[in-house]
């Protein structure tokens, strides 16, 4: 790691501090919306059958929470249903290549917003928190980095749209109380990223 990206994870670490638990939970849940078409296209998700489903279920979950919705889901069931997914023979799995990796790490962010909302209650939720949105960091980089540019004179980078994004949600959920009023308009904004990043991952090369 750069000293540059530590020392951004570092005052990412600090701002979330800064939150309340719940908050932090938020934010990992609209880090997993913007990755969450990822596993909608069949040529991601085609390695691992039982993502889709998985990330599905897990997002439900997490939505409801933000949302203060009641939900039969569970972070036990979710957890378990996970390692079923990264585990063999009780081991975690080495991360696949190609498409398959993709997928891989969208499964990775959404077991961290589920761990983060089973972690509001005693308010131990902040590293699951922070590894989603470094996570979802990582994963826009490298789209960034593989994929042709975006077209259009002066597009910005995928990075920009993240960091400015995520600035907008810590500001939002900052000293707020959670809830519809404010995590809808929240969840509408990263879904629209989710397409933007979809559609960016979709030019790379068949195989990648």
């Amino acid at each position: 790691m750069s000293t540059d990206a530590a020392g951004e994870d570092e005052r990412l670490r600090t701002e979330l501090g800064r939150v309340a638990p719940e908050a932090r939970a938020v934010l990992a849940t609209l880090a997993l919306r913007r990755l969450s078409l990822v596993v909608e296209e069949d040529r991601f998700a085609e390695p691992l059958p039982d993502a889709r489903p998985y990330l599905r279920r897990a997002l439900a979950y997490c939505v409801a929470r933000m949302r203060q919705e009641v939900t039969d889901l569970g972070p036990r069931a979710l957890r378990a249903e996970y390692e079923a997914l990264v585990k063999v023979d009780g081991d975690y799995a080495e991360e696949p290549e190609g498409p398959a990796a993709w997928s891989t790490d969208v499964l990775d962010v959404a077991d961290y917003a589920v761990t983060g909302w089973h972690g509001v209650e005693d308010g131990d939720n902040e590293e699951a928190c922070l590894d989603a949105l470094i996570a979802v960091d990582s994963f826009v980089d490298m789209v960034e980095e593989m994929s042709p540019p975006a077209a259009g004179k002066g597009a910005p980078p995928l990075t920009d749209l993240e960091a400015v994004r995520r600035s907008r949600d810590l500001e939002a959920v900052r000293g707020c109380a959670v809830g519809r009023t404010v995590t809808d308009p929240l969840d509408e904004a990263s879904l629209h990223l989710a397409h933007v990043y979809r559609d960016r991952l979709l030019t790379l090369p068949r195989g990648q």
